[in-house]
């Protein structure tokens, strides 16, 4: 069987809880919203889809659904908001907008909610306990600190320890220096895309965009930035990537509970109402983002 799944925290536990609901051998894929359709042809390609998938806290679309419905049997688990279309019926969409995390519609689905109130709080960026706290930045840790190439391993021996002995790894000796040195690296990165910032008014729209220099978690940053009312926060990050070129990955955020779901289904991509995002090929320039606002609000 085969588990694709967001490469955060929510998205882990998700795995995690469908590994503790079913002792079964899973072959785990991480992936992201604009990778997703080429990581389900990925698995494919080993299975002729003669298995069962489970997707849990990605949403699809019509390309995505289409490959994943080559499958013999598709488990979806989700809480993104959807697009309405329709799904084939070896595809059972399992997906609660309302829910506070992918790892919740999961326990719900299997009853195992071990680790629901965990992803509850991170995922709404609303982290009260040590355990939220510790685990998120441990999954900052690993995709900031390790060679991109180990990076989708330490998240499978993560996911996979948690799922058979609990979150209480996290608290293992060899985490400490990870957290350490991921402290001091995310502090230089957040005074430097913090430099960047630049305020804009678009029509009654506060808008402000942060031109990241690196690709660093939006979670951190958007804590640091002085509540000011602002409607649309853009974080822009512009990167090469090897197999497809010039991409520009955007994510929208609010402080105003503004619907930035909108602005990012303009640039193809969506999430939720108040937190989104989407991968535009190729450069992106700051007028071209004010512009798409400007159109889409009105």
């Amino acid at each position: 069987m085969y588990i694709i799944t967001h490469h955060d925290a929510d998205g882990i536990l998700s795995a995690a809880t469908l590994m503790k609901a079913i002792p079964q051998k899973f072959w785990v894929y991480f992936s992201s919203p604009n990778r997703l359709t080429n990581t389900i042809c990925s698995t494919i390609l080993n299975t002729d889809g003669r298995d069962s998938l489970y997707i849990c806290d990605i949403s699809g679309n019509r390309k995505s659904v289409g490959c994943a419905a080559v499958y013999d049997r598709v488990v979806w688990l989700d809480h993104h908001v959807w697009e309405d279309f329709c799904v084939p019926e070896n595809i059972n969409l399992v997906v609660d907008p309302k829910s506070k995390s992918a790892t919740r519609v999961t326990g719900i689905h299997t009853g195992i909610l071990d680790f629901a109130e965990i992803a509850d709080e991170i995922d709404t960026n609303n982290v009260v306990t040590e355990t939220a706290e510790r685990f998120r930045t441990i999954t900052f840790a690993i995709k900031i600190l390790y060679p991109r190439q180990e990076v989708y391993r330490a998240l499978y021996d993560l996911t996979a320890t948690i799922a058979e002995k609990g979150l209480g790894v996290i608290y293992r000796p060899i985490f400490d220096e990870m957290v350490a040195r991921y402290n001091v690296v995310i502090e230089a990165a957040i005074s430097k895309a913090l430099s960047t910032k630049q305020d804009f008014t678009v029509g009654d729209t506060k808008v402000s965009i942060i031109s990241m220099p690196d690709s660093i978690p939006i979670a951190p940053l958007f804590n640091r930035i002085e509540n000011a009312g602002i409607d649309v926060l853009v974080f822009m990050n512009q990167r090469i990537d090897e197999s497809s070129g010039a991409r520009t990955k955007l994510e929208f955020r609010t402080q105003t509970e503004f619907d930035v779901l909108k602005i990012a289904r303009a640039f193809g991509g969506g999430g939720h109402l108040f937190a989104s995002g989407a991968t535009v090929t190729g450069p992106l320039g700051i007028e071209q983002i004010l512009e798409k606002i400007k159109v889409t609000y009105g």
